[in-house]
């Protein structure tokens, strides 16, 4: 059985982690001076969330009835075209796409440019602050620091791709925000690419591409 054949590049330690992670103030230790995707490539990841260990919750975004957060948001759904332009501190990111197609909900205009707030992705936190650190080494130190990719078993978005797009939007003050849901995968690449989830096993996988499948049929852009 391959076991992170396509995330090996990001995967140093090959520990695997679930559920919610605290926040905290521990420092960014490099986080901050992310801008592009290569640079999330050549970070040291200790560990990182697999589609194995995230509840099936994870995999309801695309639901256009669903409700991703509470009635303050509505939920937009639209294809873009990822920028290599990201801003990332411990735990919330902004990745710039590039809106192709509206599918449904208050969406930006077609061609126009915004950042995306994407909750979760890369944070910096102790052990001992995990919801389940028994996945870890137990002889660990609880605070000793690790590094996790968290954003439910999805990579970011790759420069040049097309994705389809589910996001919370709402109007603040003069601008409108645009953002995913954590706990939820957001995105999903158009390409038959294999590095869009992380796996631990071939059952998680095909799951996980099915879904993909399913949602792309749905939504009238496969």
């Amino acid at each position: 059985m391959k076991l992170f054949i396509s995330v090996q590049v990001l995967i140093v330690t090959a520990a695997v982690i679930a559920g919610i992670v605290i926040r905290s103030g521990i420092p960014d230790a490099g986080i901050a001076s992310i801008s592009r995707y290569e640079d999330i490539r050549n970070t040291h990841i200790d560990c990182t969330v697999t589609v194995d260990m995230v509840p099936d919750s994870a995999f309801t975004a695309f639901d256009v009835a669903g409700r991703m957060y509470d009635n303050s948001y509505s939920q937009a759904i639209f294809v873009c075209t990822a920028e290599d332009s990201l801003t990332c501190a411990n735990g919330v990111c902004k990745q710039r796409i590039t809106v192709d197609k509206q599918i449904s909900g208050i969406c930006p205009e077609v061609g126009e440019s915004v950042e995306l707030i994407i909750d979760g992705g890369l944070r910096r936190l102790p052990k001992e602050q995990y919801r389940f650190n028994s996945t870890l080494d137990a002889d660990m130190p609880g605070e000793q620091l690790l590094t996790v990719l968290d954003m439910s078993g999805a990579d970011y978005m790759k420069p040049g791709h097309s994705y389809l797009v589910s996001c919370l939007t709402r109007e603040m003050g003069a601008v409108r925000y645009y953002g995913t849901a954590y706990g939820k995968i957001c995105w999903l690449d158009f390409a038959d690419d294999p590095d869009e989830f992380f796996y631990d096993t071939e059952a998680a996988r095909n799951k996980a591409e099915a879904w993909k499948r399913k949602v792309l049929v749905k939504h009238g852009v496969e």
